[in-house]
């Protein structure tokens, strides 16, 4: 019972609408609710999902940051989820942003040659300079872990102070700021194409 689930793992106030398609669940919050609240409820119904056992991919409409309807928002992860599944292996729920991330790649890998040439050089840059290890961890730090050293060094056995390093020197590799919004758009298609290649 979907209702009785998302009662007990959000409470009433923080969902208007929840829809299940299938093994997908798209869930509607309320405005009202911080990033932080929506990421905590999320992850929360994810493990709560995960310990019965019900095998639900779980949508969050709320962080779409377009005007696509939940139903076009969906639609769309039905059509992407091989390619949302191969940038986000470890992702317990998906956002509209990772939606568009998918859709974005898979076109870029279809129809855009000149913007994958420039993403292919990037890849080879990095692996030229450093290693496939400096790859995998920019991966962890940006697809996996929310940009959160502290994760990502769980997550790859290492020490703090190396993730923030090998962060310094992708900077100089690629020649790029990663505190610019821009930069951090393009080097996250960078690394979700590496993975989808």
């Amino acid at each position: 019972d979907f209702s009785l689930l998302l009662e007990l793992t959000l409470g009433r106030e923080f969902v208007s609408r929840a829809k299940a398609t299938g093994k997908n669940l798209l869930l509607v919050l309320e405005r009202g609710s911080t990033f932080k609240a929506q990421k905590h409820h999320m992850e929360s119904l994810a493990e709560f999902c995960d310990r019965g056992k019900m095998p639900l991919t779980l949508i969050n409409s709320m962080c779409a940051g377009t005007d696509h309807t939940p139903r076009e928002l969906m639609e769309l992860y039905e059509q992407e989820q091989d390619t949302l599944h191969a940038i986000f292996p470890t992702k317990q729920y998906f956002e509209g942003h990772d939606i568009f991330l998918g859709v974005e790649c898979r076109r870029i890998l279809k129809q855009d040659g000149n913007r994958l040439n420039r993403y292919r050089c990037g890849i080879e840059a990095i692996l030229h300079e450093a290693d496939q290890d400096m790859l995998e961890m920019l991966e962890a730090y940006f697809l996996d872990n929310n940009m959160s050293v502290g994760d990502t060094a769980s997550m790859m056995y290492l020490h703090r102070n190396t993730v923030k390093y090998r962060l310094q020197r992708v900077e100089d590799i690629l020649c790029i700021d990663l505190s610019n919004a821009v930069s951090l758009r393009e080097i996250t298609i960078l690394l979700a194409i590496a993975r989808l290649m």
